[in-house]
């Protein structure tokens, strides 16, 4: 399957039902593909299964998190080679953009090259891109190849507290910290590539740079994250057992 007909039809269908749907890949993508809006299908081309959704809250995820203009407590988190990464050492004398991302989902795939880009355009600037995987099934040598050819760090957080506490609920899902730790922006990085729409793309998260760059008030600090949905390891794990039990009952 081309990739350029597999995006085409990914968001004709999460944008047409607008709710959460389920992604795959196997022999039948194409068929289920046709299918996509009216049955709330869409389909991934890495052959892994990706839950999707477009608005609204991540039921799943908790309802409180750090909030906009909120300061984010310090964090350490590993990178795939196992060095350590403070928020305090990301922080110093940097504006932070954290990204939520998950290598299997196809809105990160589409969007990743424009990611590396924004990174190595703003690194001079003083800004840090920084992704934290957020795939609960993601093996960790599947996420050292990704960083190979990532332009920024991507640190592992298998337990997903770190999105917990953010309440981040898809990928990907930006927060930009200024050189203070506090949360200046949250939401998408940009609008997508979704035909006729690439020509006119607009990235709130760069112009929220460009402002706390400057100095400036950022104008739109908050915009609705579309992407695919975070399970988070203590609900699938919850899930998992209660799963167990109905089996042994039956």
């Amino acid at each position: 399957m081309k990739k350029s007909f597999l995006l085409s039809c990914l968001f004709t269908a999460a944008f047409a039902v607008g709710t959460t749907v389920t992604a795959f890949a196997d022999s039948g993508c194409q068929t289920a593909c046709s299918a996509a809006a009216a049955e709330k299908l869409a389909c991934a081309d890495n052959g892994a299964a990706v839950e999707m959704d477009k608005g609204g809250a991540a039921k799943d995820n908790v309802a409180e998190g750090y909030k906009l203009g909120q300061k984010v407590p310090n964090f350490t988190l590993k990178d795939t080679e196992g060095k350590e990464h403070s928020l305090a050492d990301l922080n110093k004398d940097k504006v932070v953009v954290l990204v939520f991302f998950n290598q299997s989902c196809p809105f990160v795939q589409e969007m990743e090259s424009r990611l590396n880009t924004f990174a190595k355009d703003y690194s001079a600037k003083g800004v840090s891109v920084v992704a934290i995987d957020a795939g609960v099934n993601n093996q960790l040598e599947d996420i050292a190849k990704k960083a190979k050819s990532s332009s920024f760090p991507i640190l592992v957080n298998p337990e997903t507290d770190l999105a917990q506490k953010f309440n981040a609920a898809r990928t990907p899902e930006v927060f930009l910290l200024d050189k203070n730790g506090v949360i200046q922006y949250h939401g998408m990085f940009d609008n997508g590539e979704k035909g006729a729409e690439a020509n006119s793309r607009k990235s709130p998260a760069q112009d929220a740079v460009d402002a706390v760059l400057a100095g400036k008030e950022v104008a739109l600090k908050e915009t609705e994250a579309f992407g695919c949905k975070i399970k988070l390891k203590k609900v699938a794990d919850s899930k998992g057992a209660a799963e167990k039990k109905e089996d042994k009952k039956s």
